[in-house]
């Protein structure tokens, strides 16, 4: 498989390089080196909609168009020889599928990135309030799906309440459901834009050392996106960022005031 995806690379991009799988969710992914760099090829799930893949191609473009004074590390796309933002190409199967390559940045997962201190979290939260203000002008109609992610519909919860084994659980989420319930009306009344939807703590990557301080050095993975208010994205973030943290508090204060700051 290693084989066919690096003929398909020298094919489509004209580079000679080799290649390691990395994990996926729904599709394959590859780090691929070359001589002298590194990238990311994405072989998208059989049947994907082009509109999705397109969606996140233009989206990674205008964030390298809009950030001129301020670059939000988010992955560059790379085009094809023929100046694609991605192509289709047989799989080993003969199955079609979505291909497109784009720019590797170095670092850890934030998951796995200890210490995480108070400067890390601002940082982050800097970094989603710039991406926030240059994603409000995108646009593209693959934004507007169904989509059970958009916490603009969260409402599926309330139904699927008794997947939950533990009653103590149970009655701690169906109260957060009666919280949403209670300020969907003002949530809904909000603007709306584009927004990332899904800066969890893997898709968060860190940089630093002992004579180097961490710092964000990538935000990945675009393909949750939709139309919501900014403050949701905000909420998911924060979600993760007070994970494991002894003052959860704290930490949520510390993105928070960085998102501001920009």
């Amino acid at each position: 498989m290693l084989q066919h995806w690096s003929r398909a690379i020298a094919h489509i991009w004209g580079l000679e390089c080799s290649l390691t799988q990395l994990d996926g969710e729904y599709d394959l992914n590859f780090m691929v080196a070359t001589s002298t760099k590194q990238f990311v090829l994405k072989v998208m799930r059989p049947d994907c909609d082009q509109a999705f893949v397109d969606m996140q191609c233009l989206s990674l473009a205008h964030l390298h168009q809009q950030s001129q004074s301020t670059q939000v590390p988010v992955p560059q796309v790379i085009t094809t020889l023929e100046g694609q933002h991605f192509t289709v190409y047989q799989d080993p199967q003969g199955k079609p599928r979505i291909v497109w390559l784009v720019s590797k940045f170095e670092g850890l997962h934030y998951a796995d990135f200890q210490p995480k201190s108070g400067p890390l979290m601002h940082q982050l939260g800097s970094h989603m309030g710039h991406m926030a203000t240059q994603l409000d002008s995108f646009h593209h109609a693959y934004l507007k799906r169904d989509f059970k992610w958009n916490l603009m519909q969260a409402g599926w919860v309330e139904n699927e309440l008794e997947c939950i084994e533990s009653p103590a659980r149970k009655i701690i989420i169906a109260a957060i459901v009666e919280q949403f319930k209670g300020f969907e009306t003002a949530l809904n009344s909000l603007p709306q834009q584009c927004i990332h939807n899904d800066v969890n703590d893997y898709n968060i990557l860190v940089q630093g050392s002992l004579s180097q301080a961490p710092h964000i050095s990538g935000i990945i993975d675009l393909g949750d996106m939709c139309l919501a208010p900014r403050v949701c994205d905000l909420a998911i973030a924060g979600a993760y960022i007070v994970l494991d943290q002894a003052q959860p508090e704290h930490a949520l204060a510390q993105l928070v005031a960085g998102f501001h700051s920009s």
